[in-house]
């Protein structure tokens, strides 16, 4: 009985060493890496974030009979095009860059400025794969800013548009 107490035991104070080897933590977790550019007063800036969501854009159907028949089956072609809110996590700026001024003229309404916006996603030698063309953008909300290190968490930016472009 005794000898069973002693190999419960040992088994419980080594089982954690053991599972740790083979723990999914020394897997590589993906990261991406993406290269943001816009303008502010005529100069053009630069930035760099780790995920980009909102790249997407929807046509809602409009639905209508023809001939305005109601014995006619329903038609449906494409609606206007709408772009959901850019939201950029994980960003990191540098200091002469004038991210926090483009963000305060803004939410300030002291100089809007509206501006096409260009987002790279780039592979491990840093060139771009893919490139999404953001038209009218400014930004709407920055969460997380830390201006002694440059970076911020969340970037919430609306626009009126996007043209999509594989390297």
């Amino acid at each position: 009985m005794k000898i069973n107490v002693l190999v419960i035991a040992a088994f419980l104070l080594f089982a954690p060493a053991a599972f740790a080897q083979n723990s999914t933590a020394d897997w590589p977790t993906p990261k991406f890496r993406f290269e943001v550019e816009y303008t502010f007063d005529g100069k053009a800036y630069s930035f760099e974030v780790q995920e980009v969501t909102g790249l997407d854009s929807e046509a809602p159907a409009i639905e209508y009979r023809k001939n305005g028949d109601p014995n006619f089956s329903v038609q449906k072609m494409p609606g206007l095009k709408k772009f959901s809110d850019l939201t950029l996590k994980k960003g990191i700026f540098a200091p002469d860059s004038n991210f926090l001024e483009w963000y305060r003229s803004n939410r300030e309404n002291t100089k809007p400025t509206r501006g096409t916006v260009i987002i790279k996603l780039l592979d491990e030698d840093g060139n771009p794969t893919m490139t999404w063309t953001i038209e009218n953008a400014f930004p709407k909300k920055v969460a997380g800013v830390n201006e002694n290190s440059g970076s911020f968490e969340i970037l919430v930016m609306a626009h009126d548009g996007m043209t999509i472009k594989n390297q």
